[in-house]
Protein backbone atom coordinates (compact mmCIF):
# COMPACT_ATOMS: atom_id res chain seq x y z
CA UNK A 1 0.00 0.00 0.00
CA UNK A 2 2.50 2.25 0.98
CA UNK A 3 4.48 1.63 -2.03
CA UNK A 4 1.52 2.55 -4.28
CA UNK A 5 1.01 5.62 -2.63
CA UNK A 6 4.26 6.71 -3.13
CA UNK A 7 4.00 5.50 -7.16
CA UNK A 8 1.10 7.29 -7.86
CA UNK A 9 2.35 10.59 -6.02
CA UNK A 10 3.70 12.45 -8.88
CA UNK A 11 0.13 11.85 -10.99
CA UNK A 12 -1.67 12.64 -7.64
CA UNK A 13 -0.52 15.55 -5.09
CA UNK A 14 -3.22 15.03 -2.96
CA UNK A 15 -1.82 11.96 -2.12
CA UNK A 16 0.40 13.17 -0.21
CA UNK A 17 -2.18 13.87 3.18
CA UNK A 18 -2.81 9.90 3.11
CA UNK A 19 0.48 9.34 2.77
CA UNK A 20 1.58 11.05 6.33
CA UNK A 21 -1.26 9.55 7.69
CA UNK A 22 -0.03 5.84 6.72
CA UNK A 23 3.14 7.02 8.14
CA UNK A 24 2.24 8.42 11.48
CA UNK A 25 0.19 4.65 11.87
CA UNK A 26 3.20 3.11 11.28
CA UNK A 27 4.83 4.91 13.69
CA UNK A 28 1.78 4.33 16.46
CA UNK A 29 1.98 0.27 15.64
CA UNK A 30 5.81 -0.04 16.34
CA UNK A 31 5.29 1.94 19.68
CA UNK A 32 3.16 -0.70 20.39
CA UNK A 33 5.14 -4.05 19.28
CA UNK A 34 8.23 -2.28 21.88
CA UNK A 35 5.28 -2.04 24.64
CA UNK A 36 4.37 -5.79 23.73
CA UNK A 37 8.20 -6.70 24.37
CA UNK A 38 8.50 -5.16 27.20
CA UNK A 39 5.89 -6.64 28.95
CA UNK A 40 6.62 -10.12 27.54
CA UNK A 41 9.77 -9.76 29.37
CA UNK A 42 8.32 -8.65 32.12
CA UNK A 43 6.72 -11.67 32.26
CA UNK A 44 9.47 -14.11 31.80
CA UNK A 45 11.13 -12.66 34.81
CA UNK A 46 8.16 -13.05 37.04
CA UNK A 47 7.51 -16.55 35.63
CA UNK A 48 11.53 -17.72 36.27
CA UNK A 49 11.25 -16.34 40.16
CA UNK A 50 8.29 -18.33 40.49
CA UNK A 51 9.84 -21.43 39.42
CA UNK A 52 12.76 -20.89 41.83
CA UNK A 53 11.10 -19.44 44.54
CA UNK A 54 9.07 -22.49 46.93
CA UNK A 55 6.07 -21.81 46.99
CA UNK A 56 4.14 -21.42 50.42
CA UNK A 57 0.51 -22.82 51.21
CA UNK A 58 -2.50 -21.48 50.17
CA UNK A 59 -4.75 -22.56 52.86
CA UNK A 60 -6.84 -20.31 54.77
CA UNK A 61 -6.91 -19.20 58.41
CA UNK A 62 -7.58 -22.40 60.26
CA UNK A 63 -8.92 -22.37 64.10
CA UNK A 64 -5.46 -24.96 65.26
CA UNK A 65 -3.36 -21.49 63.70
CA UNK A 66 -1.34 -20.33 66.76
CA UNK A 67 -1.29 -16.44 65.19
CA UNK A 68 -4.04 -15.64 63.10
CA UNK A 69 -2.97 -14.41 59.68
CA UNK A 70 0.73 -15.50 60.67
CA UNK A 71 3.98 -13.58 61.38
CA UNK A 72 5.95 -12.64 58.16
CA UNK A 73 8.81 -10.51 59.80
CA UNK A 74 11.35 -10.55 62.73
CA UNK A 75 9.37 -7.94 64.39
CA UNK A 76 6.02 -9.93 64.29
CA UNK A 77 7.73 -12.70 65.59
CA UNK A 78 8.86 -10.93 68.79
CA UNK A 79 5.77 -8.89 68.71
CA UNK A 80 3.61 -11.98 69.34
CA UNK A 81 5.86 -13.50 72.25
CA UNK A 82 5.56 -9.87 74.19
CA UNK A 83 1.91 -10.01 73.71
CA UNK A 84 1.44 -13.73 74.36
CA UNK A 85 -0.92 -14.22 71.67
CA UNK A 86 -2.73 -16.92 72.53
CA UNK A 87 -0.55 -17.81 75.34
CA UNK A 88 2.31 -18.51 73.23
CA UNK A 89 4.97 -16.68 75.14
CA UNK A 90 3.66 -19.71 78.09
CA UNK A 91 3.93 -22.81 75.90
CA UNK A 92 7.40 -21.53 74.77
CA UNK A 93 8.60 -20.69 78.78
CA UNK A 94 7.25 -23.96 79.27
CA UNK A 95 9.56 -25.66 76.55
CA UNK A 96 12.61 -24.05 77.32
CA UNK A 97 12.20 -21.45 74.30
CA UNK A 98 13.44 -17.72 75.74
CA UNK A 99 12.86 -14.53 73.96
CA UNK A 100 16.80 -14.53 72.78
CA UNK A 101 16.12 -18.03 71.48
CA UNK A 102 12.79 -15.81 69.29
CA UNK A 103 15.29 -13.01 68.40
CA UNK A 104 17.69 -15.64 67.10
CA UNK A 105 15.49 -17.45 64.94
CA UNK A 106 13.99 -14.60 63.34
CA UNK A 107 17.45 -14.00 61.61
CA UNK A 108 16.98 -17.53 60.22
CA UNK A 109 14.74 -18.49 57.88
CA UNK A 110 14.20 -21.97 56.44
CA UNK A 111 11.82 -23.69 54.51
CA UNK A 112 10.72 -27.45 55.56
CA UNK A 113 8.40 -30.13 54.12
CA UNK A 114 5.86 -32.14 56.07
CA UNK A 115 7.11 -35.25 55.41
CA UNK A 116 10.43 -34.81 57.57
CA UNK A 117 8.86 -36.36 60.66
CA UNK A 118 8.68 -33.04 62.31
CA UNK A 119 5.51 -32.52 65.03
CA UNK A 120 3.31 -29.65 64.27
CA UNK A 121 1.42 -27.72 67.46
CA UNK A 122 -1.64 -26.16 67.28
CA UNK A 123 -4.41 -24.64 69.25
CA UNK A 124 -7.03 -27.95 68.65
CA UNK A 125 -6.81 -31.32 68.84
CA UNK A 126 -7.27 -32.43 65.13
CA UNK A 127 -6.12 -36.22 64.49
CA UNK A 128 -6.86 -38.02 67.61
CA UNK A 129 -4.12 -39.83 70.37
CA UNK A 130 -4.84 -42.68 68.08
CA UNK A 131 -2.35 -41.25 64.88
CA UNK A 132 0.08 -39.95 67.57
CA UNK A 133 -1.51 -36.70 68.71
CA UNK A 134 -1.31 -35.23 72.14
CA UNK A 135 -2.02 -32.83 74.45
CA UNK A 136 0.27 -30.29 76.41
CA UNK A 137 -0.90 -28.32 79.16
CA UNK A 138 0.79 -25.62 80.62
CA UNK A 139 0.22 -22.47 83.17
CA UNK A 140 -1.32 -20.05 82.09
CA UNK A 141 -1.60 -16.21 84.10
CA UNK A 142 -5.57 -17.10 84.21
CA UNK A 143 -4.89 -20.85 85.15
CA UNK A 144 -3.84 -23.37 82.29
CA UNK A 145 -3.90 -23.92 78.44
CA UNK A 146 -3.58 -27.17 76.33
CA UNK A 147 -1.88 -27.07 73.34
CA UNK A 148 -1.78 -30.54 71.05
CA UNK A 149 1.23 -31.38 68.77
CA UNK A 150 1.01 -34.37 65.89
CA UNK A 151 3.14 -35.96 63.44
CA UNK A 152 3.06 -32.86 60.60
CA UNK A 153 2.80 -35.86 58.43
CA UNK A 154 -0.73 -36.26 59.16
CA UNK A 155 -1.65 -32.95 57.26
CA UNK A 156 -0.07 -34.76 54.08
CA UNK A 157 1.96 -33.10 51.31
CA UNK A 158 1.73 -29.59 51.14
CA UNK A 159 4.39 -28.82 49.37
CA UNK A 160 7.33 -26.78 51.08
CA UNK A 161 7.08 -24.22 53.91
CA UNK A 162 8.89 -21.22 55.29
CA UNK A 163 9.85 -21.13 59.30
CA UNK A 164 11.91 -19.07 61.68
CA UNK A 165 14.66 -21.69 63.22
CA UNK A 166 16.90 -21.84 66.09
CA UNK A 167 17.70 -23.93 69.57
CA UNK A 168 16.95 -23.18 72.79
CA UNK A 169 19.31 -21.73 74.75
CA UNK A 170 18.54 -23.97 77.84
CA UNK A 171 17.72 -27.39 76.83
CA UNK A 172 18.97 -27.40 72.92
CA UNK A 173 16.29 -28.28 71.42
CA UNK A 174 15.40 -27.40 67.69
CA UNK A 175 12.47 -25.60 66.62
CA UNK A 176 10.62 -23.57 64.06
CA UNK A 177 8.13 -21.16 64.14
CA UNK A 178 6.01 -21.51 60.70
CA UNK A 179 5.38 -18.06 59.24
CA UNK A 180 1.72 -18.77 57.74
CA UNK A 181 0.31 -19.53 60.90
CA UNK A 182 2.92 -18.99 64.21
CA UNK A 183 2.57 -22.91 65.04
CA UNK A 184 5.56 -24.39 66.84
CA UNK A 185 7.51 -26.98 65.07
CA UNK A 186 9.61 -29.42 66.62
CA UNK A 187 12.19 -32.40 66.07
CA UNK A 188 10.88 -33.87 69.51
CA UNK A 189 8.03 -33.63 72.29
CA UNK A 190 9.53 -32.09 75.52
CA UNK A 191 9.29 -33.77 78.45
CA UNK A 192 5.77 -32.44 80.61
CA UNK A 193 7.03 -29.28 82.67
CA UNK A 194 7.92 -29.77 86.09
CA UNK A 195 6.70 -27.90 89.33
CA UNK A 196 10.02 -25.12 89.47
CA UNK A 197 12.33 -25.86 92.19
CA UNK A 198 10.84 -25.16 95.77
CA UNK A 199 7.44 -25.86 94.49
CA UNK A 200 5.73 -29.15 95.00
CA UNK A 201 2.74 -30.89 93.37
CA UNK A 202 2.16 -31.93 89.91
CA UNK A 203 2.41 -29.52 86.80
CA UNK A 204 0.83 -27.13 86.41
CA UNK A 205 -0.76 -27.18 89.42
CA UNK A 206 2.04 -26.79 91.93
CA UNK A 207 2.22 -24.68 95.26
CA UNK A 208 4.96 -23.17 97.41
CA UNK A 209 4.96 -25.32 100.68
CA UNK A 210 4.67 -22.92 103.44
CA UNK A 211 6.45 -22.95 107.01
CA UNK A 212 5.41 -24.95 109.91
CA UNK A 213 7.48 -23.24 112.41
CA UNK A 214 4.75 -21.17 114.73
CA UNK A 215 4.84 -17.76 114.49
CA UNK A 216 6.94 -18.19 111.09
CA UNK A 217 3.74 -19.99 108.81
CA UNK A 218 3.98 -16.91 106.34
CA UNK A 219 7.45 -17.71 105.39
CA UNK A 220 8.16 -20.31 102.28
CA UNK A 221 9.03 -24.12 103.72
CA UNK A 222 12.58 -23.19 102.07
CA UNK A 223 13.14 -19.76 103.83
CA UNK A 224 16.44 -19.38 105.86
CA UNK A 225 14.44 -18.32 108.32
CA UNK A 226 11.91 -21.37 108.36
CA UNK A 227 13.57 -22.70 111.28
CA UNK A 228 12.81 -22.55 115.00
CA UNK A 229 15.09 -20.36 117.03
CA UNK A 230 17.47 -20.62 119.58
CA UNK A 231 15.74 -20.68 123.11
CA UNK A 232 17.77 -20.67 126.66
CA UNK A 233 15.79 -20.68 129.52
CA UNK A 234 16.83 -20.72 133.28
CA UNK A 235 14.25 -22.96 134.72
CA UNK A 236 15.15 -22.99 138.73
CA UNK A 237 17.02 -22.45 141.60
CA UNK A 238 17.39 -24.60 144.73
CA UNK A 239 18.68 -23.30 147.90
CA UNK A 240 19.80 -25.74 150.13
CA UNK A 241 21.15 -24.62 154.18
CA UNK A 242 23.56 -26.36 156.10
CA UNK A 243 24.00 -24.53 159.21
CA UNK A 244 25.48 -21.67 158.13
CA UNK A 245 26.47 -22.98 154.56
CA UNK A 246 24.23 -22.63 151.35
CA UNK A 247 24.70 -24.47 148.26
CA UNK A 248 22.92 -22.52 145.17
CA UNK A 249 22.14 -25.29 142.29
CA UNK A 250 20.65 -23.51 139.22
CA UNK A 251 18.68 -25.17 136.07
CA UNK A 252 18.17 -24.39 132.67
CA UNK A 253 17.13 -25.24 129.37
CA UNK A 254 18.69 -25.13 125.58
CA UNK A 255 17.28 -26.06 122.61
CA UNK A 256 17.75 -24.93 118.71
CA UNK A 257 21.75 -24.78 118.82
CA UNK A 258 22.03 -22.05 122.33
CA UNK A 259 24.25 -23.24 124.67
CA UNK A 260 25.07 -22.66 128.58
CA UNK A 261 28.62 -21.00 128.80
CA UNK A 262 28.36 -19.83 132.48
CA UNK A 263 26.49 -19.04 135.77
CA UNK A 264 26.03 -15.88 137.80
CA UNK A 265 24.78 -15.95 141.10
CA UNK A 266 23.92 -12.44 142.81
CA UNK A 267 23.21 -12.03 146.78
CA UNK A 268 21.41 -9.67 148.22
CA UNK A 269 20.70 -9.09 151.93
CA UNK A 270 17.64 -6.80 153.01
CA UNK A 271 17.26 -5.45 149.82
CA UNK A 272 21.44 -4.24 149.11
CA UNK A 273 23.52 -6.23 146.77
CA UNK A 274 26.02 -8.32 148.80
CA UNK A 275 27.95 -9.98 146.52
CA UNK A 276 28.52 -11.53 142.91
CA UNK A 277 29.48 -15.36 142.65
CA UNK A 278 30.56 -16.55 139.06
CA UNK A 279 30.70 -19.72 137.80
CA UNK A 280 31.00 -22.31 135.31
CA UNK A 281 29.15 -25.33 137.07
CA UNK A 282 25.26 -25.14 138.05
CA UNK A 283 26.02 -24.88 141.92
CA UNK A 284 28.03 -23.07 144.35
CA UNK A 285 28.58 -22.64 148.09
CA UNK A 286 27.81 -19.49 149.92
CA UNK A 287 28.37 -18.84 153.49
CA UNK A 288 26.09 -16.17 155.20
CA UNK A 289 25.54 -15.86 159.29
CA UNK A 290 24.54 -12.30 159.44
CA UNK A 291 20.65 -12.07 160.43
CA UNK A 292 18.47 -10.72 157.64
CA UNK A 293 16.18 -11.42 154.31
CA UNK A 294 17.99 -12.66 151.73
CA UNK A 295 17.76 -12.94 147.96
CA UNK A 296 19.46 -15.19 145.55
CA UNK A 297 19.20 -14.56 141.46
CA UNK A 298 20.69 -16.99 139.70
CA UNK A 299 21.63 -15.61 135.66
CA UNK A 300 22.50 -18.15 133.02
CA UNK A 301 25.13 -16.66 130.53
CA UNK A 302 23.89 -17.96 127.11
CA UNK A 303 25.28 -17.73 123.48
CA UNK A 304 21.89 -15.34 123.21
CA UNK A 305 22.87 -13.38 126.27
CA UNK A 306 22.26 -13.62 129.80
CA UNK A 307 19.16 -15.65 130.74
CA UNK A 308 17.34 -14.85 134.23
CA UNK A 309 13.35 -15.53 135.35
CA UNK A 310 11.18 -15.41 138.46
CA UNK A 311 11.72 -19.12 138.93
CA UNK A 312 15.58 -18.45 139.22
CA UNK A 313 15.45 -16.05 142.43
CA UNK A 314 14.41 -17.40 145.93
CA UNK A 315 14.57 -15.83 149.28
CA UNK A 316 15.84 -17.42 152.53
CA UNK A 317 15.76 -15.66 155.93
CA UNK A 318 18.49 -16.01 158.84
CA UNK A 319 16.77 -14.94 161.80
CA UNK A 320 18.53 -13.30 165.09
CA UNK A 321 19.73 -15.91 167.37
CA UNK A 322 18.71 -16.01 171.16
CA UNK A 323 20.73 -14.20 173.61
CA UNK A 324 21.36 -14.93 176.84
CA UNK A 325 19.12 -13.10 178.81
CA UNK A 326 21.25 -12.35 182.18
CA UNK A 327 23.90 -11.51 179.03
CA UNK A 328 23.24 -10.40 175.41
CA UNK A 329 26.46 -11.03 174.56
CA UNK A 330 26.48 -14.56 174.81
CA UNK A 331 23.92 -16.66 172.95
CA UNK A 332 21.19 -18.42 175.04
CA UNK A 333 22.89 -21.81 173.71
CA UNK A 334 26.32 -21.13 175.14
CA UNK A 335 26.90 -22.93 178.46
CA UNK A 336 28.51 -20.09 180.42
CA UNK A 337 24.76 -18.39 179.88
CA UNK A 338 23.47 -18.82 183.92
CA UNK A 339 21.63 -17.07 186.16
CA UNK A 340 23.10 -15.87 189.29
CA UNK A 341 21.95 -18.27 192.09
CA UNK A 342 21.31 -15.38 194.52
CA UNK A 343 19.30 -13.27 192.05
CA UNK A 344 18.26 -14.89 188.36
CA UNK A 345 18.30 -11.63 186.67
CA UNK A 346 22.17 -11.52 186.89
CA UNK A 347 24.57 -13.21 185.36
CA UNK A 348 26.27 -16.02 186.90
CA UNK A 349 29.12 -14.27 186.38
CA UNK A 350 28.57 -10.70 187.06
CA UNK A 351 30.74 -9.05 189.62
CA UNK A 352 27.53 -7.82 191.80
CA UNK A 353 26.32 -12.02 191.69
CA UNK A 354 29.76 -12.58 193.51
CA UNK A 355 28.47 -9.94 196.41
CA UNK A 356 25.10 -11.03 196.59
CA UNK A 357 26.20 -14.46 197.07
CA UNK A 358 28.12 -13.45 200.10
CA UNK A 359 25.98 -11.98 201.65
CA UNK A 360 23.35 -13.96 201.12
CA UNK A 361 25.87 -16.60 202.63
CA UNK A 362 26.34 -14.88 205.38
CA UNK A 363 22.42 -14.20 206.17
CA UNK A 364 21.48 -18.06 205.56
CA UNK A 365 24.50 -18.82 208.13
CA UNK A 366 23.46 -16.46 211.07
CA UNK A 367 19.49 -17.37 210.14
CA UNK A 368 20.93 -21.49 210.58
CA UNK A 369 22.80 -20.85 213.70
CA UNK A 370 19.61 -18.71 215.38
CA UNK A 371 17.66 -21.32 214.07
CA UNK A 372 19.89 -24.03 215.80
CA UNK A 373 19.98 -21.95 218.83
CA UNK A 374 16.04 -22.60 218.98
CA UNK A 375 16.65 -26.17 218.75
Amino acid sequence: MFRKLVSNLAFSPALVGQLGFYAKRLRKEESVRKLGLIFTAFALVVQFFAVFQAPEPATAADATDMVYGGVWSKQALLSTYDSNVNNIRDLYDAVGISRSDIDQAGNNLEYHRSNEGLYSWGMKPVFGASQGEGGYTVKTGGGTRTFYYRPQRLWGNSGAYSAYVARSSKTGMWFGIMRSCGNLITLTVPPAPACPPGQSGTYPNCYTPMCTVPGKTNLPADDPRCKADPVAVCSSLAIVNNKNTYQYTASGNTSNGASITGYRFVVYRDGKQLKTIESKTRTVTDKETVAGKYTVKAILKTSLGDRTSDSCTKEFQIVEPAKCPQNPALLATDPNCQPCPGDTTLWIKDAKCKEDIIQTGKLESGRGHWNFLCR
